[in-house]
């Protein structure tokens, strides 16, 4: 099995291209928790599987060292376009990536720079923590309600 090594901003992938070597081993969970063990395999934070896509030009996939699978990661897929501009579209000026967060497009500023559309920040559905601030006695409340 042929793999790549990426390293992004401190988060490390093992990438396997699916276009290049279709793998008959479809249970990338136990893949990735054996890949990724930092004693007994190669070492990463997660597998980056390359896949195709019915509806951008490539399908990303992300599977954490645990074996969960994760809808985005920034790191990942900035790490997953430098592959793809070096090694399947070098004159490509820009990418559009599925991944299980909707389709992102990265665009290519340089050779070794790339922009990622991330979507529009949204709040969380958690409820905000809240707890009182004690100072000089008192605990007044900071947090709009």
């Amino acid at each position: 099995m042929r793999f790549y090594k990426l390293q992004g901003a401190g988060n490390d992938f093992v990438l396997l291209d699916t276009l290049a070597q279709p793998l008959s081993e479809r249970d990338f969970a136990l893949l990735a928790r054996r890949l990724c063990d930092r004693r007994f395999g190669v070492g990463a934070d997660g597998l980056l599987v390359v896949e195709p896509s019915q509806g951008a030009d490539y399908r990303m996939r992300i599977v954490n060292a645990d074996g969960s699978e994760a809808t985005m990661c920034g790191n990942g897929i900035r790490c997953l376009a430098r592959y793809l501009w070096e090694y399947r579209c070098p004159d490509a000026a820009s990418l559009a990536i599925e991944t299980g967060a909707g389709v992102r497009h990265v665009h290519r500023l340089s050779a070794e720079r790339f922009q990622v559309e991330m979507g529009t920040p949204r709040p969380m559905a958690t409820p905000s923590l809240r707890f009182p601030l004690h100072a000089g006695g008192t605990a007044p409340n900071r947090f709009p309600s």
